[in-house]
This record gives structure tokens, sequence and C-alpha cells, in this order.
């Protein structure tokens, strides 16, 4: 899809100032684009490689001697005119990544005014020109709050033009900009897309896996969906030896081993071990005893975020911004603040031995006093992050808020993986994940084994007794559903793998089952570092997905079957076509033949047999 470039620089910006807009002619030099004014200077970069992707990095200069105040600072594109849809995701907590076209008629706009960037909505927007069937999707790198938008513009007569905005949310902007000092623009990913059904994800995933590549795939246990807060050394030993038998190689303990007493919550902020409940100053012993089973220890913190009674926000009330909802923020932008933290969270990694930090975020802030909406803080929080990294390579930093409420590209930047949502049933959890794909590369997103055994089933009339999987419905075990173990191989396929349950409440036969398909995970880790994955199917009865490596040596059809009610389904994997291919019965098939004919997948005629299950063809370049 042509971008519809013209030589003024509201073509290319939206800036709004003390100073009025930015107008006038633009200059091209190959890759880079400038304009400046009296006032101003504004400089565009453009840099791409062999994945598609285009990398679009803005920057704004103060050319005066006094501040210059910037009230909205956008990074446009501008398309040419004619019928478009655009596609938008929802993120709010356990509906993470929520997504739908939508015709544009005026304008369709996302946006998030919290610090936590996923929050309310992803930073991600297609348009697709439903005359040329094609589109460019855009991704904002967002450090700030943001705004997106798709607007439909008239120009003279009944011609309009389509105008792509994406920037920090000018409802909390008011930046003052010192004189000679230079601001960077949120970075803007770009590409051009030709499948409405994953928006040719598998572009963006050989982008990040090239610019961010993935250090390890692990298999962890985290203690949260086993018995949530009300865990001690007693209750969670047991634990720690099943998890180390059945293959993880971490082991987290989650919220609750701070504080005093029994309302940890109360003393979220205050990161000191809790000595009168809980662990009762036990922790070390459970590091101890993690690592004595050949697992790496972690622990759950939250720095960003200090509940009203704690004991920091009254020792340090400089350090915290004050939020509306009876919680304390601290402010990543104050030096002093930032350094406080850093050492109590070094303390304590240094003194448990921890190898592996969940940081977790559970409250918005909508409001920067300061009015650079959040630039200042996400500064001073990236400088954090990295001086953690700097002292403690080797650590592991999973991400979560909430779930996935700040689940985006900037963080991947930083995090190994999500935590992508607090909704642990696996038929929801393969939504939100088939989705996120859409924006994130699939090694991005933690899958999370939360089942226990249900034994004394029959499963079907006239069956004998039996164990079944029961699946945790939601984020508490308030729901519960049976599953099948193939549909969750399905959903544990792609990323690191989670544990979070009683283990030694499997059957016998389900835990040498997971054990099992754990080991051949780490067999295949190689292989699932790198993938790419596209959709190839998404409908209310099947969703196909394609897993493959990058130069195509090996690729993995996941067929998973909902409720369908047909004897086979026919799919076209995505490949080159002069290849040759071999699958697991040895028959050579072409990449001709793939893309032309397809593959025929038998589905079972007895629902029982046919409905929630997965299965997968395994085809390997000859």
């Amino acid at each position: 899809m042509k971008l519809f470039w013209k030589k003024t620089a509201s073509d290319w910006w939206r800036i709004i100032t003390n100073h009025g807009d930015a107008y006038g002619d633009l200059i091209h030099d190959g890759n880079n684009s400038r304009f400046s004014d009296t006032a101003c200077a504004l400089n565009s970069t453009v840099a791409a490689d062999d994945t598609g992707v285009f990398s679009r990095r803005d920057t704004l200069q103060n050319l005066t001697d006094k501040p210059l105040h910037v009230a909205c600072m956008n990074t446009r594109f501008v398309l040419d005119g004619g019928e478009y849809d655009v596609y938008t995701q929802y993120n709010a907590w356990q509906n993470e990544n929520l997504g739908q076209w939508q015709p544009l008629v005026t304008e369709v706009e996302a946006r998030t005014e919290s610090f936590r960037t996923s929050w309310a909505a992803a930073p991600f927007l297609a348009v697709w020109n439903k005359q040329t069937n094609r589109g460019i999707a855009f991704h904002l790198l967002p450090d700030c709050a943001w705004r997106m938008s798709a607007r439909r513009v008239p120009l003279e007569g009944e011609n309009s033009q389509i105008i792509i905005e994406l920037g920090p949310d000018y409802c909390s902007l008011d930046l003052e900009v010192r004189p000679g000092e230079t601001v960077n623009f949120p970075e803007v990913l770009y590409y051009e897309i030709f499948d409405r059904t994953d928006m040719d994800c598998r572009r963006l995933h050989r982008y990040c896996h090239k610019r961010w590549p993935q250090r390890e795939l692990p298999v962890i246990y985290n203690s949260w969906m086993y018995r949530f807060d009300q865990v001690g050394y007693d209750v969670i030993a047991p634990q720690i030896a099943a998890a180390a038998e059945i293959g993880a190689e971490y082991f987290v303990i989650d919220a609750g081993w701070f504080g005093h007493g029994s309302n940890w919550s109360a003393a979220v902020g205050d990161w000191k071990e809790n000595e009168t409940a809980q662990f009762c100053g036990r922790l070390i012993d459970v590091a101890d005893e993690v690592r004595r089973h050949g697992m790496k220890f972690g622990l759950w913190f939250e720095p960003e975020r200090a509940a009203a009674d704690a004991d920091a926000p009254k020792t340090h009330p400089e350090y915290y911004l004050r939020g509306n909802n009876g919680y304390y923020f601290l402010d990543f932008a104050n030096p002093d603040a930032r350094r406080s933290m850093l050492e109590t969270i070094a303390a304590q990694i240094e003194k448990y031995g921890i190898e592996f930090v969940k940081f977790d975020f559970n409250a918005d802030l909508v409001f920067d006093e300061r009015r650079t909406a959040f630039m200042e803080y996400f500064k001073g929080y990236r400088e954090f992050i990295s001086e953690l990294k700097r002292r403690f390579p080797t650590l592991y930093f999973e991400n979560c808020a909430s779930g996935g409420e700040r689940m985006d590209l900037s963080n991947l930047s930083d995090f190994h993986s999500f935590w992508p949502s607090d909704c642990q049933s696996p038929y929801v959890g393969l939504r939100i994940i088939k989705d996120g794909l859409k924006r994130l590369p699939p090694q991005a997103f933690e899958r999370w084994f939360v089942v226990q055994s249900a034994e004394c089933f029959k499963p079907a009339y006239g069956a004998d007794s039996a164990d079944k999987l029961i699946a945790c419905g939601d984020g508490t075990w308030d729901h519960l559903s049976g599953v099948q173990r193939s549909f969750m191989e399905a959903f544990l396929a792609g990323g690191p793998i989670g544990l979070s349950c009683d283990l030694n409440a499997l059957s016998a036969d389900a835990f040498a089952w997971l054990k099992s398909y754990i080991t051949e995970f780490k067999r295949q880790r190689d292989f699932w570092k790198t993938a790419e994955c596209q959709i190839l199917t998404d409908t209310d009865s099947a969703l196909v997905l394609q897993y493959n490596a990058p130069d195509f040596r090996l690729i993995r059809l996941q067929t998973v079957a909902f409720r369908i009610a047909q004897s086979q389904l026919r799919i076209y994997p995505n490949v080159p076509k002069n290849a040759v291919f071999v699958d697991e019965n040895g028959a050579e098939i072409t990449g001709e033949e793939l893309s032309s004919v397809g593959i025929t997948v038998p589905q079972a005629l007895d629902y029982r047999a046919a409905n929630y299950r997965m299965q997968e063809i395994i085809l390997k370049a000859k």
C-alpha cells in the first residue's frame, strides 16, 4: 500500500507548541526527512531490514533561547482515500487482546491514559483497504501514555485522505523542552500486510527475534495458583520436590511473602520478609531447598506501587506520587526514589540468591503531574531496569500487570516474557495468545498449566472410570472445566511453560504425561526459541497455527477443533513453493502442492473424540 507523502511538515507530524503548529516545506534526504523554523527542528529517520518491517524514529529540538511548551507531538502517516477497515485491540484484566475490525467512517481511536502501557487498549492499529485487499500494521513502542488513531479527512471537493497519528496522549501533555534540548517521539514500527486473519504477524516475529533475541524459554513453577497467599515452608516444600521432578527450572514465590501479620496487601511497598506470618522468617530455607533440588529461586515484587498503610510512603513521602485510589506510586522520575528502590530490590536479590524476579503492577494512575504523559517517569523506570540488569546480568525478568496490562514491544525490550493474563483457563488463554501473536512473538507469552486431576469420572457412555484433567476457568478457581491433554499441548506450545497448581494432586498418569511433555519441550527448545507463528485458520469451530523455523527447515502445524461439524478440515500452509518437505510417514510433498492442494486433516465422526482437541502435523524440509 502506498504511503502518500507530501512536501509539508504537517503531513509528517502534528506538532502543537506555544509557537503554533509546524508548517513549511519538508526536506527529504534518503531515509531521513527534516523540517525547521524559528522555533523547532523536526527530524525523522526510517530504517528497514530484510523482514520488511520499517522502524521510524522522530525527534524534536528546541531552537529558541526559551522553553518550548509542546501540547501535541504525533507521528503522522498519510494514505490515499478509499474504503478502509481499522483493527484495534481492547486490553483489560482477564480480557486481554480482544481485537476487532471496524469500518472507518470518521475516526477510530485507541489510547491509554495510564502509565500501564497496555491498559484499556493495546498500542497496535492496522488499516485495511477493501478495494486493494492489502493494508498496513502500525505498532507504537510507548514509553508514555499514548494515543493512536485512523481518521478520514476531507480534501477539496468530495475527495478525502486517511491520516494515521501515533504519539503521547495529549490530554496529559504540556511538555517543557529546554533551550537546545532534543526529545524523542515514541518509535513506530510498520509494515505492509496482505492477510486480514493474522496481519502477516510472522514478519513482526522475525523482526523481534533479530532485535530482541530470546535468551531462554524456561519451565517455571509459581506458587500463586497453588494456595494463593496461604503458604508457608511446610506447605510449599512438597511442591519444590514435585516441581524439580517434573522438570521445572525456576521456582517462584508470588505475593504475600512480605509485610507484617496476615494482611500483607497493606504492606505493598515494604519489601522485607514477613517474620510473623506466611513463611515466618523461613524464606531463606525455601530458597536453599529450591537450590538443593537443582532449580533457581524467584520472588514477586511490585516496585511501582505502595499501599497507603505501608511504611515506605510514610518514611519518604517525597519519593511517591499520590493516586486517587488510595495507592501511592514510586516516582521513577525522581533519582533519589529510583536509587532507593534499586538498593531495596538489590538487597533482597543478594540475600535470597534470587535469579528470577516477577515484577507486577496492579493499579493505574491517569494524571501526570509533570504533564509529560509519563515520559519522564518511563525514562527513570528504564534506567532502573537497566541498572538491575547491569548488576545482575543473568537475572530473569518476568513482566506482569494484573496479567497483561503492560504487554507491549517497549517492555519486550527489557523483559524476557509476559504473564499474559490472570485468567488461567486454557481455552481463554489460547485465545489471548492467538490474538496476542498479531503484536508480539510467540516466545513472549508464558503458558500456564493450572490443572488438577479428578479421578473416578466416566468420560463416555459405558466406559470405565478414569481420571480427568480439570482446568481452572478464571483467576481464582471459582470456575472449572475439563480439558483434554492434546488441547493442553496446543496451549502450552510456543513459549515458556509455567506450572501453578498442586503438582502432587495430579494423578500418577497425568504427572508422567506432563513430565514427558516438558522433557520433549526442552529437547525441541532451540526450535521454539526462534519459531515464527502464522494463523492459517481462525473461526468459531477451528484454529490452525503454523509454527515454523525462520528457514522453514521444520514446520509444526497445530489444528485445534472446538465444536466442529465436518469430517475433514483442509489447511494450506504458507511455505516456500520451491521447497520439498517430508511428513512423519516419510512421504514427500512440495511447497507448491502444500500451497495449492493443501493438507487434509480428518476429523473424528464422534463428537467426543473430535471436539476441543489438537492434532499436530510435522513437516521437515528435505
